[in-house]
């Protein structure tokens, strides 16, 4: 499993709007659901900063993951949240260590 972290600072005006594409009626899951090998998206805010947001994107192997940030879908998606945010910093694809090596 593959899990892609992305942590973003949303404008104080926008952090509703920013909040409501990852619901689960949201945008995001209405077609995140259909992408092969995505497995669920987990958003967290930070406590102390409400308009900062880390999201925790599961997957089954990196290829899913790079092939979904190729579809239209989702780059249109992107583009959508980048008029939301202040900046995005992708923290990288990690995987747990296998247990036997």
């Amino acid at each position: 499993m593959i899990y892609a972290l992305s942590l973003y600072e949303v404008g104080v005006e926008q952090t509703p709007a920013f909040r409501s594409l990852f619901l689960a009626d949201g945008l995001w899951q209405s077609f995140a659901s259909r992408l092969t090998g995505h497995i669920h998206t987990t958003v967290m805010r930070d406590v102390r900063s409400p308009h900062i947001f880390l999201i925790l994107e599961f997957w089954t192997v990196e290829s899913h993951y790079i092939a979904a940030r190729e579809a239209a879908e989702v780059r249109a998606f992107e583009l959508s949240i980048e008029a939301l945010t202040n900046s995005r910093r992708n923290l990288g694809l990690f995987a747990f260590q296998n247990a036997d090596k």
